[in-house]
């Protein structure tokens, strides 16, 4: 995995443990708040680049995004030991 995906992951779970352990929430409220908050900020961010990307610019970006989705998901998947179908 990239050590962008890493260092994210570790921010998301440094989140979800200072609102369980120092706020006091239950842990599904906590998951469930920053994983609602991480989604729309990725969401956000991406919907303002391809609004603000130029015809080609656009399509060499959403096509970049796909592929590393992609395989950060697989390698999610293999790390995981989940099998694609």
């Amino acid at each position: 995995m990239h050590w962008i995906s890493i260092i994210t992951a570790l921010i998301l779970a440094l989140t979800s443990a200072f609102l369980v352990f120092i706020k006091n929430w239950e842990p599904w409220q906590a998951f469930l708040a920053v994983g609602c908050a991480a989604t729309g900020i990725i969401l956000t961010l991406l919907a303002t680049i391809l609004l603000l990307a130029k015809g080609e610019d656009r399509m060499t970006f959403w096509r970049s995004f796909k592929a590393t989705f992609r395989s950060d998901l697989a390698g999610l998947l293999e790390m995981l030991g989940i099998k694609k179908r």
